[in-house]
């Protein structure tokens, strides 16, 4: 389980622990397979345990350069990205993110993040700055990056617009390509909503984001990619709908890896995600439902992102794939 605390010991203990009991293993059976491995109880696990890491690096650690110097996160982090003979699961997305180095602001205590590249566009910018540090990916090595803020008054990056809060980064290759990102604009970090609030957390019902980050950017989500936004002990904040069968009052929520798993007898064991869900379900905590445009409802929206208030975890079942 993540940390909950910054004490240095604890932390270090817990990157260390992931990589023995997850990363390394993980990593080990799928290059010994030439393929990423099949879903079962056990890689579900690993993937979990994975997942939360890079979830706590991304939005809760703070990288001193204490915890730096005595962690391995650097290395863990270039063995799932960078290494070509480990082979990690798209449906976890560790393959198509950009480098978390993008997003964890090394030596400074403090973190970012950054979206998938393919939701970039072209700003108008107001001025761009280079960042101080090369960062050793397959994709991005020699690389020149800078991040570009847009004007306050731009119609759609703006403040008043649907991209506020977020920013572009731009990698400029070697070969002369370049790789763009988004990421949140720390200009208006003072600004930006926690998602760790039950209940509607200040959201109106019906309040529609262009993209999930910008969601995380304004306190719907807390994610900028998995689904459920939670925590196993107190219950799930949020989730985001897109695959599963929805009924408009109510909808059917998979969990994670279930999609993939070929074992019609044995669901995969619960992740933290899960894990929140189930407690919700007991501590009968409502828990905010955004709806995305990837999903096949027709209650989804056509594009983006849309907050549909509050609904109650009422079962668990375990069908058959």
């Amino acid at each position: 389980m993540a940390p909950n605390n910054n004490s240095l010991d604890v932390c270090v203990n817990y990157i260390v622990e992931t990589d023995r009991l997850a990363v390394g293993k993980f990593a080990a059976v799928s290059q010994s397979l030439g393929e990423v491995p099949k879903t079962s109880k056990l890689t579900s696990k690993r993937l979990d345990q994975i997942d939360d890491m890079l979830t706590w690096l991304e939005d809760d650690a703070r990288m001193t350069s204490g915890l730096r110097a005595r962690s391995i996160a650097e290395d863990v982090l270039l063995t799932m990205f960078n290494r070509e003979d480990f082979h990690f699961p798209d449906a976890q997305k560790y393959q198509q993110k950009p480098s978390i180095n993008e997003r964890v602001k090394w030596n400074e205590g403090q973190s970012s993040e950054a979206n998938d590249a393919d939701s970039a566009v072209d700003l108008p910018a107001a001025r761009a700055k280079t960042t101080s540090k090369r960062h050793r990916t397959e994709d991005t090595e020699g690389a020149e990056k800078r991040v570009v803020y847009p004007r306050a008054d731009h119609a759609i990056w703006g403040l008043e617009g649907i991209m506020h809060g977020v920013a572009m980064s731009i990698s400029m290759k070697t070969n002369g390509s370049t790789r763009k990102s988004l990421l949140y604009d720390d200009r208006y970090d003072t600004s930006r909503r926690s998602a760790k609030a039950y209940g509607h957390n200040g959201i109106e019902v019906g309040m529609w984001y262009s993209r999930q980050l910008v969601a995380c950017f304004h306190g719907a989500h807390g994610h900028q990619q998995a689904g459920i936004y939670g925590d196993a002990t107190t219950g799930a904040y949020s989730i985001v709908d897109d695959l599963d069968t929805d009924h408009g009052n109510y909808l059917y929520y998979s969990a994670p890896n279930s999609h993939n798993n070929d074992d019609p007898r044995q669901p995969p064991e619960a992740g933290s995600g899960s894990l929140a869900l189930q407690t919700s379900m007991r501590k009968q905590r409502p828990v905010r439902v955004l709806r995305t445009s990837t999903g096949k409802s027709k209650w989804a929206p056509s594009r983006g992102l849309r907050y549909d208030g509050l609904y109650l975890v009422v079962t668990l079942n375990h069908p058959i794939n």
